[in-house]
């Protein structure tokens, strides 16, 4: 009788424990966003056509395409990704690379040297400042701000091609 009554006790302790560990759980991930903005979107946030509000600390060169590509350094779509934007960088020259994140300038830096890849400039923006949801997300705008084209995730072989069909590399 007395083994039961402490397995019983065991058992209650074990069952509270792991409620409590699964409410911290469901806590946490309410509280920092969920998946932390890196789950691929269905639809890009910036339509053909479209607008782009240059943020504060970004600015676009008259008579130049931009490729804006906003990051995060632990994005593991992000880290796939970089050997498409490398080699977009280097096929094409009409367009310049503008890096975004919601990081530190200088984190940023560093993550891209870590790729072997040279922006033309890095800035560190507000989310809130945007329509960015997802990293990475690609936008390609004229130098008025007019969106060329928008991709949200990683990239498949499809649109990796009609990114570079909208620069104007085969």
């Amino acid at each position: 009788m007395m083994q039961w009554t402490r397995f019983k006790i065991l058992l209650e302790w074990v069952t509270t424990l792991a409620v409590l560990l699964a409410a911290v759980g469901v806590g946490w991930t309410v509280w920092t966003g969920g998946a932390r903005r890196t789950a691929v979107p269905s639809k890009a946030p910036y339509a053909r056509g479209e607008k782009f509000v240059v943020p504060a600390g970004v600015s676009l060169e008259p008579g130049q395409r931009s490729i804006l590509l906003f990051v995060r350094s632990g994005c593991i779509y992000c880290k796939q990704s970089m050997p498409f934007y490398r080699e977009l960088m280097g096929e094409q020259k009409r367009a310049r690379l503008i890096v975004l994140g919601t990081e530190s300038k200088e984190t940023l830096a560093t993550y891209c040297a870590s790729y072997d890849l040279s922006p033309a400039a890095i800035a560190s923006i507000q989310m809130s400042a945007t329509k960015f949801r997802a990293t990475p997300t690609l936008v390609v705008v004229e130098s008025d701000g007019t969106v060329v084209g928008a991709w949200t995730g990683e990239l498949d072989r499809s649109r990796q091609d009609e990114v570079k069909r909208r620069l104007g590399v085969s």
